[in-house]
């Protein structure tokens, strides 16, 4: 699908991508696409597979065992964020827990996107495990990094970077 740049929608629901490997960019450039719904047979994504489209929300049939949308974002079952869509327009993106931690390339160069607030990561009190490239910025933007950890304090992500999952992170 990519470079489709009139694609406006499009139902996977009954595909059989289970072979798929690699979604890498298989919606990028589908500029008037808003949305995808990902089918049954679906295991896998990131944000590379949206870069560059009009998607503003990622849907998942309700009966596929590894993914799960919430508030439109694509998370595996395991409350690992996979995707966050890449036109949402927002300066700042939220992602509520319960979230036990954000996968490679799954916040991939969203334009004009400066904070990432992540609320209440794990229910346990656990820092979330960020992969290394989960956080690519636009080459325009530098990404700062909120946490709330529960306290209700929202702690800064500069508190965070002694765990071992979190590196000190540059942006752009």
């Amino acid at each position: 699908f990519q470079y489709a740049s009139s694609l406006q929608s499009i139902d996977v629901s009954d595909w059989n991508l289970s072979a798929l490997t690699n979604a890498t960019g298989m919606f990028n450039g589908c500029t008037a696409l808003q949305s995808v719904t990902m089918p049954t047979a679906a295991t896998t994504a990131s944000g590379q597979s949206f870069y560059g489209s009009g998607i503003r929300n990622i849907y998942v049939e309700p009966d596929n065992a590894s993914l799960v949308s919430r508030n439109g974002l694509l998370f595996d079952r395991s409350d690992h964020l996979m995707a966050y869509p890449p036109a949402r327009g927002e300066l700042a993106a939220t992602v509520s827990g319960p979230l036990a931690g954000v996968n490679a390339y799954a916040f991939y160069q969203i334009p004009r996107l400066t904070s990432i607030y992540i609320d209440n990561p794990k229910p346990d009190g656990a820092v979330a495990t960020l992969a290394t490239n989960g956080i690519v910025a636009a080459d325009d933007c530098d990404i700062s990094i909120y946490i709330n950890d529960g306290s209700y304090d929202g702690s800064l992500y500069n508190d965070y970077k002694e765990e071992a999952s979190w590196e000190t992170f540059d942006g752009a």
